[in-house]
């Protein structure tokens, strides 16, 4: 019983296996991968679909590479190994994971060889020598080398700003990080200008988040400036206007905003400059009016005050005329009443009784 329990896990354990081994093609070389007689021998395929060659092509080489760098995972890791013996302020896990993405590119295929099977299958084989695989080896990490070089360049350059310029800061620490992270150098120590070591990525980060919050806090106050302007308080807007620039120098931000101010400010100029010129003229009423426009462009100017002085004139001013017209027209009606007066009384006679004189005698 114990036997025929012990197969039958067997079978189960090696069926998966066997299952597996059925389901991979035959390689239409009869070379085996791997390294044999100074050669490095990587085979990869990948199955044909929808008549899609060139995806089939491009998957069927990515396996082959992999398979090819597999191949001489130990000869990689030996030589990362001694290369970062000397080579201070460089983490051998990230040199090799770089090398294992891009030697490859650096070699292109230079040795390859492609044939499509029967059964609809890409199959690549790509080899290479030993000294062709060690050359490309040292270029690729003399690229990293050089390209971490540039990243620090940049880093050098963002760093030259002042922190009022924060986007053209911005833009060379995003092209120093991006360099570092396509060279897998984000751990790679830097000597500073004080002479300490530092990881570089990590500073950049440091400095970059910085600066971004530097221009978010401008970009707050260039909003701030745009809602004074729609409430109409232009001096404010002129504050939160210069005080944003002055954090951050963003040229287009701040064109915007004060091209609107100065089409504002124009406009209140205009109805302004007119009220004090009817004010002067003594034509409060009007005056008023032009006032009270300018005072609803920018409703911190003095013309608030000025319209309410204005109407207080004018109100004093209707009302000290109507005062006179009334007292012309009094005067006016007490002169017509008299004239009346004057006109019902005969001619001789200042009463109302008659006299009688006597001409002759009666005697």
């Amino acid at each position: 019983m114990r036997s025929f329990k012990s197969k039958k896990i067997a079978i189960f354990l090696i069926f998966p296996f066997l299952l597996s081994c059925a389901s991979i093609p035959s390689s239409p070389w009869p070379q085996k991968q791997g390294y044999m007689q100074g050669i490095y021998v990587g085979i990869g395929y990948a199955p044909i679909k929808k008549n899609n060659l060139t995806e089939a092509r491009e998957m069927a080489f990515n396996d082959a590479l992999r398979k090819l760098g597999s191949s001489n995972e130990i000869f990689i890791k030996s030589y990362i190994k001694n290369y970062t013996s000397f080579k201070k302020g460089v983490l051998r896990e990230d040199l090799e994971s770089y090398v294992n993405v891009s030697m490859y590119k650096v070699l292109g295929t230079k040795r390859f060889e492609e044939k499509i099977d029967p059964d609809g299958h890409y199959w690549v084989r790509v080899w290479m020598t030993k000294e062709d695989f060690e050359k490309s080896l040292q270029r690729t990490l003399l690229i990293r080398e050089k390209e971490f070089l540039r990243a620090k360049d940049y880093y050098e350059i963002a760093n030259s700003y002042e922190s009022r310029k924060a986007l053209e800061k911005l833009k060379w620490y995003e092209k120093a990080k991006k360099i570092l992270e396509e060279v897998h150098a984000t751990n790679d120590v830097y000597r500073n200008k004080d002479g300490h070591e530092v990881i570089l990525y990590a500073l950049i980060e440091k400095e970059y988040f910085e600066a971004k919050e530097l221009i978010d806090r401008a970009n707050l106050l260039y909003q701030q400036a745009e809602q004074e302007l729609k409430n109409h308080n232009l001096e404010t807007a002129k504050k939160k206007l210069k005080e944003a620039f002055s954090m951050v120098e963003d040229h287009k931000r701040h064109y915007e905003v004060e091209s609107e101010l100065k089409v504002q400010q124009a406009s209140f100029e205009s109805y302004y400059g007119d009220a004090e010129r009817f004010y002067d003229k003594g034509n409060y009423s009007t005056a008023s009016r032009y006032y009270q426009k300018a005072m609803e462009i920018n409703k911190e100017s003095d013309a608030k005050e000025k319209m309410e002085k204005s109407n207080d004139i004018n109100k004093k001013k209707v009302k000290n005329n109507f005062k006179r017209a009334f007292a012309i027209g009094l005067s006016l009606l007490l002169a017509a009443g008299l004239i009346v007066l004057a006109s019902s009384t005969p001619s001789g006679s200042s009463s109302g009784y008659s006299t009688r004189y006597n001409t002759g005698s009666h005697y």
